[in-house]
């Protein structure tokens, strides 16, 4: 397959790259990143559009060497915006431009304009080094839920690093064994490995929008909007396996159970949007009070459990309280309006004998109506008789 078919496919897939990734921001328009990958597929397919018309017609360098090279670099500066964005959520896309007038200036030196070897052998070092710092934001930004999702993309920086150095020293050298210009072979190694990188960053691109698309649609099912608390999808799961973990480690297994104190009222009088306002009041100062290893679920409505492990009853009677005590002082404020707030708490921990979690949470719902029963805004903690 001689170069100039070669530019052609390249062509087509930078359009696919700029239309796949276009066509995913206006589904996704909270992933901004999206626009800078867009952008990149834009540079990428007018810098081979102009290399096409630079084999068959006489244009001036100008045109040619500097526009396609400049598009070129600022294809690569656009990755690399994107992966900021996409990491840190940086809006650095101002930078795309200032690159691109950094290379039109570079080019009008007569150095530069002398031999594609020298225009080579500047771009290269430009392009290596941001495509590595490119790599070392999304291996240093990774996590348990993105780790995987960015390896197709580290993997597609890395071949192009690695394909740009080797070329890039052959020409440095021995440029009379390895020359850019006229030689068939180191031009169509070129544009084919080019032409690997941008197909290879499509896919990539495409697996991160879907990767956290799904990581979303996850949380969504096991998170509650309102409070950022588990739902009742997981509960089954972690419980037992927290449980079963107590079990095996002799450590203590617990439940606080509350509800909040005549939430009723609260809708009827200011209706569900206070409710709401109410329940996420309640969530977020017994957040604070919990630790980072205890779990919180909302079980529906105005009913919560945290799940506590490896403490003892008086460290879980300390928590209750502390969440408690603050609700009872710190009132919910609307439009200076202050509405009271209470909880009424249940508590049980695992005792020797306990087969299942579920006997636990059985004692500490139990506990729970008796606080109810016994004019709420309380504690009540019911344990197995062998504790």
């Amino acid at each position: 397959m001689d170069n100039f078919t070669l530019i052609v496919c390249t062509i087509l897939i930078s359009f696919f790259l700029m239309v796949t990734t276009y066509g995913l921001y206006l589904t996704n328009r909270t992933e901004k990143y999206l626009v800078d990958w867009t952008i990149s597929g834009g540079c990428f397919l007018l810098s081979n559009i102009l290399r096409a018309f630079g084999e068959d017609y006489s244009i001036p360098f100008f045109i040619i060497g500097t526009l396609a090279n400049t598009c070129y670099m600022a294809g690569h500066v656009a990755i690399f915006t994107g992966v900021v964005r996409l990491t840190k959520n940086r809006n650095i896309r101002r930078l795309i431009g200032w690159a691109a007038l950094i290379v039109v200036i570079l080019h009008q030196f007569p150095l530069i304009q002398q031999s594609i070897e020298n225009r080579m052998l500047l771009l290269f070092p430009m392009n290596v080094v941001l495509n590595i710092i490119s790599l070392l934001y999304l291996w240093r930004n990774r996590n348990s839920s993105t780790s995987y999702s960015y390896l197709p993309l580290m993997f597609a920086l890395s071949f192009y690093i690695f394909e740009i150095s080797f070329r890039g020293i052959l020409i440095f050298v021995d440029p009379a064994q390895f020359p850019m210009q006229g030689n068939q072979i180191m031009q169509t190694l070129g544009t084919l490995f080019l032409m690997i990188f941008l197909f290879m960053i499509t896919i990539s691109f495409v697996l991160i929008v879907n990767w956290i698309k799904e990581m979303e649609l996850r949380k969504a099912l096991r998170i509650d909007k309102l409070t950022g608390w588990l739902n009742r999808n997981d509960f089954d799961k972690l419980v037992s396996m927290k449980f079963d973990s107590c079990k095996q480690e002799k450590s203590v297994f617990g439940f606080v159970y509350f509800d909040i104190d005549h939430f009723k009222k609260i809708n009827d009088k200011y209706g569900h949007s206070v409710g709401d306002l109410a329940i996420k009041h309640v969530c977020d100062l017994a957040s604070s009070h919990t630790r980072n290893v205890d779990d919180r679920f909302r079980m529906g409505g105005e009913e919560f459990v945290i799940c506590v492990s490896n403490t003892d009853i008086k460290t879980i009677n300390q928590i209750a309280e502390r969440i408690r005590e603050e609700l009872e002082v710190l009132s919910l404020v609307i439009d200076d309006k202050e509405i009271s707030i209470t909880i009424s708490v249940g508590i049980s921990i695992s005792g020797e004998h306990d087969n299942s979690w579920e006997s636990v949470l059985e004692r500490a719902d139990s506990a729970l109506y008796t606080s109810k029963n016994s004019g709420r805004n309380r504690i009540s903690q019911l344990l197995p008789e062998y504790v």
